[in-house]
């Protein structure tokens, strides 16, 4: 005679119990992954806000040192752009037509702006002769 055996009660949860763990792993895993997947397109959102700034028409023309800030159209980021003429530490940086000046940027979002990006540039500028 065959006898037939069945699983017990003990190895069902046992069973139940990895599968749990392994469930709660896998999802975890999955949250940590949109988290970064958001965060990758916030910086990535920032980047082209900074790309426009620092191309935009209004950097083509005649630099002045100063302050300018804003807020994206979204009105998500908000943006500092600090234009100051650039020294070297050899006393470099400037000819009587130009001026060699140095750009810095910070783009902030999120929660009170806890979230930041900031990028240096130099930009060559044109000196207006004297009148």
């Amino acid at each position: 005679m065959i006898r037939a055996r069945g699983y017990s009660l003990l190895e069902v949860l046992i069973a139940a119990a990895l599968l749990a763990m392994a469930m709660t792993l896998l999802l975890g895993t999955l949250a940590r992954s949109s988290e970064q997947v958001r965060l990758a397109g916030d910086r990535s959102r920032a980047g082209i806000l900074a790309q426009s700034l620092l191309s935009a028409p209004a950097l083509e023309g005649r630099l002045q040192p100063g302050r300018r800030a804003g807020t994206s159209p979204d009105g998500l980021y908000h943006w500092q752009m600090d234009i100051e003429p650039y020294h070297d530490r050899h006393g470099n940086g400037a000819d009587a037509r130009s001026m060699l000046l140095s750009i810095n940027l910070t783009v902030s979002w999120g929660e009170a702006r806890g979230q930041q990006l900031r990028w240096r540039t130099l930009r060559l500028a044109a000196v207006e002769p004297p009148a």
